[in-house]
């Protein structure tokens, strides 16, 4: 008995430790296939979630993939344009894929199930950029508050045109002793607006929000949306993405 125990110990950490390294290989060769295709930040981060993997590998097809880095892109005003550093993590799920390719460090995607990716800015570099004042903090109605001249002026961000954010006053302005004050918060004509360019993956805005200080761009990614399974019927063709 003692030694059919033993036997089966060593059995599964034979198969935890295959778990291990063709999972860390894997994501590996995904880091080096993206980077090379797209050109990503060398702090690419993929990791895969499937349990357990050796299935998956045989099946082809990942339950959830969740890669993540940082780069920096381009805010452009109607007074110029500067950098701004940005983090990306975008999660792919129920992906279909070519192990066997994978292995050998090209990462063919045949179909997603569904995608989320969002793109993180830093509130206070946003604001400074469009000359909009300090950022004090975001607010419970989902504005984002700046000081200057000591008053606070509340802004609305919204995902406008091709890939345009525009920051609209609201109907509050105040000094930042809570004091209400009479004006309106007009400047630039009532708002600001901005273009982001040089977005990863020629990513597609969709959606802005604020968490704490943190400006999140709610994304869409053309070039893996095409392979929803969702899509179209040719989608299940034999059209793949190769990286």
């Amino acid at each position: 008995m003692r030694r059919l125990l033993f036997a089966l110990v060593i059995v599964l950490a034979l198969l935890l430790g295959a778990e291990i390294t063709l999972t860390v290989l894997c994501q590996k060769g995904m880091v080096r296939a993206l980077s090379r295709q797209y050109g990503l930040p060398g702090d690419l981060e993929a990791s895969i979630g499937a349990f357990p993997f050796i299935v998956s590998l045989a099946r082809n097809r990942l339950g959830e993939l969740r890669l993540s880095w940082r780069g920096e892109c381009r805010l452009a005003t109607a007074g110029g344009e500067g950098g701004i550093p940005y983090r990306c993590t975008a999660y792919l799920y129920d992906v279909e894929l070519s192990m066997s390719s994978l292995m050998r460090g090209s990462l063919r995607i045949d179909s997603l199930s569904r995608m989320q990716a969002h793109i993180e800015l830093d509130a206070g570099e946003v604001t400074a950029l469009l000359g909009m004042g300090a950022f004090s903090g975001a607010l419970s109605t989902g504005c984002l508050e700046t000081s200057r001249e000591g008053i606070l002026y509340q802004y609305e961000v919204k995902v406008s045109g091709m890939n345009e954010l525009t920051f609209s006053p609201v109907d509050v302005s105040r000094s930042e002793n809570g004091v209400a004050s009479d004006n309106e918060p007009v400047v630039n004509g009532g708002g600001f607006r901005a273009a982001l360019q040089s977005l990863p993956l020629d990513a597609k805005l969709k959606n802005a929000s604020l968490q704490s200080e943190k400006l999140v761009l709610e994304a869409s990614f053309p070039e893996w949306e095409g392979y929803l399974e969702s899509s179209t019927v040719s989608l299940q063709s034999n059209h793949k993405i190769k990286l």
